[in-house]
């Protein structure tokens, strides 16, 4: 697909005519029909910018005519390392048992992080035991903030002499 191509499947998928076109983007009217009746290629970098934000996508899939994703080269605030992209690019290299194999160990381990991330949010208890005055053993459950507390308050409480 080239520029006007994707111009045209872009303002058809938006519903939208050249005129809107030209106030989302702030390019004159005129400007964009001289790309139909004219052509495109001295376009300014500053004018395709423009049109790439005003259909939200990216530069590149405007400008490359091999590239016909529309959602390609958008990050969404999405950070790839170098690494990252290494396993990216070995993925694609793979065939499609592969690819299987990749997604099933992928969701195995994300199902066992996320249940270590989930028995982490649980708070850890303990088990208190005590000797009441009557000799007859008593058991609490207490949280660890609530440990710190009662050893706090043992700590503050006057110490006996002479034992």
């Amino acid at each position: 697909m080239n520029f006007l191509e994707k111009l045209d499947y872009m303002m058809q998928k938006l519903a939208i005519n050249k005129s809107k076109l030209s106030q989302l983007s702030g390019i004159p009217y005129t400007t964009i029909d001289a790309f139909y009746k004219k052509g495109f290629e001295n376009t300014k970098m500053s004018t395709i910018r423009k049109l790439a934000d005003a259909l939200d996508v990216s530069l590149d899939y405007l400008i490359i005519d091999s590239i016909t994703d529309e959602e390609y080269g958008k990050t969404n605030g999405f950070q790839l390392k170098a690494s990252e992209m290494e396993h990216i690019k070995k993925y694609r290299a793979l065939d499609p048992y592969g690819k299987d194999t990749v997604e099933a160990v992928l969701a195995q381990e994300h199902k066992r992080c996320l249940e270590q991330v989930q028995a982490s949010e649980k708070p850890q208890l303990y088990l208190m035991r005590r000797v009441g005055r009557d000799g007859i053993y008593e058991e609490h459950w207490m949280t660890g903030e609530e440990v710190e507390a009662l050893k706090a308050k043992i700590d503050s409480m006057d110490k006996p002499t002479g034992i």
